[in-house]
């Protein structure tokens, strides 16, 4: 039996996994298939940039955020979506900006 030949979707969808469990690039594939794309992530969180805008000379500051004064939730949403792809130098970057 095969996704293709599933009485419902939920059926439909085990198949889907377990054809995905069972390919070369398993990992990737799975990834691919639950809608995160480790490019698109790993690009979002080496590019991505806390700051703040000094509106007196117009200058653009990195905010400097000390240990005990938490991520926002922007820069923590980046940091897990580049965890759950595995690009770990991506997160470190990130939590350092």
């Amino acid at each position: 039996q095969n996704a293709s030949s599933a009485n419902n979707a939920s059926e439909a969808q085990i198949w889907r996994f377990m054809q995905i469990i069972f390919e070369a690039n398993a990992r990737e594939q799975l990834l691919l298939y639950l809608g995160f794309d480790p490019v698109e992530i790993g690009k979002a969180a080496s590019q991505f940039q806390e700051h703040k805008e000094d509106i007196s000379n117009g200058v653009s500051q990195m905010s400097l955020q000390s240990p005990t004064q938490p991520m926002s939730k922007e820069a923590e949403f980046t940091v897990k979506q580049a965890l759950m792809v595995g690009d770990f130098e991506a997160a470190v970057e990130c939590c350092f900006r």
